[in-house]
């Protein structure tokens, strides 16, 4: 429950009417923030220099009707209104800057490389672009003359339009640059691709797809060839064999004679394999493998035949053989040679078989050999056709692009000389330093209220101390002791005044004239404020249902039978109202209550209380402690007392912690019902801690707004925080406004 507590009087503390009261409290800081600052802003304005702004409009004009040849995507675009962001990228270019800054005369060769970067940021600064459609923007520059600013806005416009026009005929002769550029890129790409192609052809001529047919049919052709040679072979070989053994079984001289052989086979063979060679030359080339062969074979018989006309000269003499052997002779050469030529033919025939068989597979392969260089071809063709035609269309784009220039931008609005200042307008700096001056007030009034010493709020004494504060006593003021003059007094009594102060001012305790000049309360008072029936602010009603409360919270649950109730009131320091609230409380007490009251001036050094109630030369407490009788005086207020203080001089330390004292403090227990002692200061003296010990309790009276936090826990240190009963926080001031109040 503690906890929960102590949370709600923090939020309580910082409360929407708790910053309020804070801002109103503190009005003169900021009324003084919101003046300086307001003045600052105003003499600042007659001290900037003027600045004066110059401004011209641009259109972006765009031909509606096209060249009716421009329809592909050329790279070149004619939308200059859909790039009105990239406008402040090239006005704010350094190259231009400075170009502006030449024509103007800004630029002087013997400016430092400071200068010219100062002079560079200072007009980038103070050129302004603003968009005012999707086709019209407008440039302005602020300047310290008049004339400089138009002549400024004159140049930066210029340049811009020239920089741009320069720009769109850069950017459509690059797109014709481009696209031919790219177009002879391809036109080699075509040519390499187109003879790669061709060279493929040639050398794989027999190995296309349109031959693999005619491959095919040959392959099976030579295949049968072969296997008919081969029978062939075999044939030969078995007539070789047969030939042989009959040419065993005959003699091989049977007579002399002179013979004469007209024809050989050696010859009979070299006649049929020249028919044969003719007719293969008629469908081959020579370099054709079989042409190749037959006339190796061709050279070979012509060696043989060589041979045997050689023989035959040397044998016209001898004997001649018999006619069956060499009949038989002939033929087994004749065989002989046959087989070779077979052979040979066989070898031919099966190496031609196998390349067929090899082309044959390989086929698939050259096949997607030959359709992705095909591919190629194409592709490169196709895109070398359609950049040609780019090309075109492009060049056309860029005609018409820089016909239209002229055109492009059209200024609608041209810059005059500014007749008045852009800036700065008093008026408007006048607003911001009220406005300024206002948040700077409103700061510092927090930071001030955060770092402030004194006690302010009756949560911080609850939240520290754990004691209650029993009232908050107002400040209270009295008629006549105003410190206004006469003149001044009429002046805020009129009708505007009080309607000023209702606006801004406190709700004031203000007595009436008839009110005691030493702000006592008297038993008219409470009378009055008994009677009092108005439902509005009455400063008299408020002043004692405020003394009320502290008796009702002090006296709750007492016990009738036993002793009276004996009470010190004390502060920190001197002029914290202690005296005048406890003459005031025990007043209200003794009215309200059928209680029998009494006061105690405890105070032996300033005596306050004797001289408040005009008791200042009476005996009292000092005399009745020097041996003296106890005399208590009555007050006029039925059923309380008074002891004053007395006139003697004692030792106010020995006399308050003698023996005597303390049986003083029985004694009036007893006789009355409630005693109140007003104690003097506990920082400075140590009379109050002496007294409380001997009391039932202490009153800590508090200064709002005046007592410092570590002057009062010095009080609770010297007096004990367990004698103290609580706090009472003196001149409470109101200080948000009644009409303001009700809303919070």
């Amino acid at each position: 429950m503690a906890e929960q507590a102590q949370q709600a009087s923090l939020f309580g503390a910082f409360s929407l009417k708790y910053l309020v009261e804070i801002v109103f409290r503190r009005k003169r800081i900021v009324a003084y923030a919101m003046l300086l600052v307001t003045v600052l802003s105003i003499g600042g304005s007659y001290v900037i220099p003027p600045a004066y702004i110059s401004t011209t409009t641009i259109l972006l004009h765009h031909e509606k009707i096209l060249n009716p040849l421009v329809r592909y995507e050329t790279a070149v675009s004619l939308t200059d209104h859909q790039r009105l962001n990239t406008f402040q990228k090239i006005i704010y270019s350094r190259p231009l800057i400075e170009e502006v800054m030449r024509e103007v005369g800004l630029f002087r060769e013997d400016m430092s490389p400071m200068d010219v970067e100062s002079t560079v940021d200072r007009l980038r600064q103070n050129v302004h672009i603003m968009q005012l459609s999707g086709e019209s923007f407008s440039i302005a520059v602020t300047w310290s003359e008049p004339h400089a600013a138009k002549q400024l806005v004159e140049a930066v416009t210029g340049m811009f339009i020239h920089r741009s026009l320069e720009g769109n005929r850069r950017e459509a002769s690059a797109a014709v640059e481009f696209i031919e550029a790219q177009l002879n890129h391809y036109k080699a790409r075509l040519d390499d691709s187109t003879d790669v192609l061709k060279t493929f052809k040639e050398d794989n001529f027999e190995a296309l797809p349109g031959q693999q047919k005619d491959n095919l049919g040959r392959y099976n052709r030579y295949k049968a060839d072969l296997l008919e040679l081969n029978i062939e072979i075999r044939e030969l070989e078995l007539q070789i064999e047969l030939n042989q053994s009959r040419l065993s079984g005959e003699k091989e001289m049977v007579v002399e004679q002179t013979v004469f052989v007209e024809e050989t086979a050696y010859q009979r063979q070299f006649k049929d394999l020249n028919m044969e060679l003719a007719k293969l030359l008629s469908t081959h080339r020579e370099n054709h493998p079989r042409v190749v062969n037959l006339r190796k074979e061709i050279a070979a018989l012509e060696v043989l035949m060589e041979e045997d006309r050689k023989q035959d000269k040397a044998s016209e003499t001898r004997k001649v053989r018999s006619p069956i052997y060499l009949q038989l002779r002939a033929r087994i050469e004749e065989s002989t040679v046959k087989l070779e030529a077979a052979k040979a033919k066989q070898v031919e025939l099966q190496r031609m078989v196998d390349d067929l068989k090899q082309m044959v597979g390989e086929a698939p392969q050259m096949e997607r050999k030959l359709t992705d260089l095909e591919s190629e071809v194409a592709i490169n063709r196709q895109i070398y056709e359609n950049l040609k035609v780019k090309l075109e269309h492009a060049k056309v784009t860029r005609e018409v692009e820089l016909a239209q220039q002229r055109n492009r931008f059209k200024i609608i609005e041209p810059a005059l000389v500014p007749l008045s200042r852009y800036k700065p307008i008093r008026k408007q700096m006048a607003i911001g330093g009220i406005l300024g001056g206002l948040v700077l007030g409103l700061v510092l009034t927090f930071c001030l209220e955060l770092i402030d010493p004194a006690i302010i709020r009756r949560e911080e004494l609850t939240r520290k101390y754990g004691r209650p504060v029993l009232a908050r006593i107002p400040k209270v003021f009295h008629a006549a002791n105003g410190r206004l003059s006469r003149a001044a007094a009429l002046l805020s009594g009129s009708r505007i005044m009080r309607v000023a102060r209702s606006l801004i001012g406190v709700q004031r305790f203000t007595m009436a004239p008839t009110f005691s000049p030493s702000l006592l309360l008297s038993g008219e008072d409470l009378a009055a404020a008994g009677r009092s029936r108005d439902k509005g602010f009455d400063p008299l009603r408020g002043l004692v249902e405020a003394y009320r409360q502290i008796h009702k919270e002090l006296l709750a649950g007492r016990e009738e039978d036993g002793d009276g109730l004996a009470l010190g009131i004390t502060s920190p320091n001197h002029g914290e109202g202690r005296t005048l609230l406890a003459a005031n409380l025990t007043l209200v007490v003794a009215s309200d209550l059928d209680l029998r009251v009494l006061v105690v001036d405890c105070d032996l050094r300033s005596r306050g209380l004797s001289k408040l109630l005009d008791f200042e030369t009476a005996p009292g407490l000092t005399e009745h402690l020097d041996g003296g009788p106890l005399e208590i005086r009555p007050s006029g207020i039925r059923r309380l007392s008074v002891l004053a203080a007395g006139t003697s001089e004692v030792n106010q330390v020995e006399a308050l912690a003698s023996p005597d004292f303390a049986a003083l403090v029985v004694r009036l227990k007893r006789e009355f019902d409630v005693v109140v002692f007003d104690l003097p200061p506990a920082n400075p003296y140590a009379d109050a801690q002496l007294v409380v010990k001997q009391l039932d309790g202490a009153l800590v009276t508090v200064r709002t707004y005046l007592t410092r936090k570590v002057h009062l826990g010095e009080t609770v240190n010297r007096v004990g925080l367990g004698r103290v009963r609580g706090f009472l926080m003196n001149y409470l001031e109101y200080w948000i406004p009644p009409w303001l109040y009700r809303w919070l």
